[in-house]
């Protein structure tokens, strides 16, 4: 009798459809959900570097200020376009023009700190590595680790983004940031 009852079961096919899709929905979710983080993450990390690209084209735009007394406006006009690229105050951003006037912006208007004069914003420099600039050399020399030496602008920008499973490469420690060394001259 249990043999017959065991055969029973198994040749009865009823419900095979609703197990089956009970075991693939939670998989085909599950990667849903990943495809859509994906996508913002993306999402975040493109309109991040569209406005480090608009905050190094207005550098360029600028570059003939970046060597004066100007300097201080330049990076502050550079740190509220960055910010405000694409929402008011939607990303930090952190503007260093030619290892002189810095400006911070973070949820307001910028804190712009000058550690230079008008005559040393004209000397040219040979950035490193993560950002170092390095002592002042002749402007148009070769640098060390190649390029010319000249005026720059080092824009960084982050917006705070935590992903549903992980960065993606893309974002750490609960940020996305880009970070870029323009050359002006």
């Amino acid at each position: 009798m249990i043999r017959r009852l065991f055969r029973a079961a198994l040749a009865d096919r009823r419900g095979v459809g609703a197990l089956e899709f009970a075991l693939v929905v939670p998989i085909i979710g599950v990667m849903l959900m990943a495809i859509v983080d994906l996508g913002n993450v993306l999402f975040v990390h493109f309109r991040l570097g569209a406005a480090v690209a608009s905050g190094s084209n207005y550098g360029l735009v600028r570059a003939e200020d970046i060597s004066t007394a100007l300097a201080p406006n330049v990076a502050s006009d550079i740190a509220r376009l960055v910010a405000s690229a694409t929402e008011n105050n939607w990303a930090a951003a952190r503007v260093t023009v030619n290892n002189g006037p810095v400006a911070v912006i973070d949820g307001g208007e910028p804190a712009v700190t000058t550690s230079n004069t008008a005559a040393t914003n004209a000397l040219c420099y040979c950035p490193g590595a993560g950002g170092a600039w390095g002592a002042a050399v002749a402007c148009g020399a070769p640098c060390p680790g190649g390029g010319i030496a000249g005026r720059f602008v080092e824009i960084s920008a982050r917006r705070a983004f935590t992903p549903l499973f992980y960065g993606y490469g893309v974002a750490s420690d609960g940020y996305i940031t880009i970070s870029r060394m323009v050359q002006t001259e």
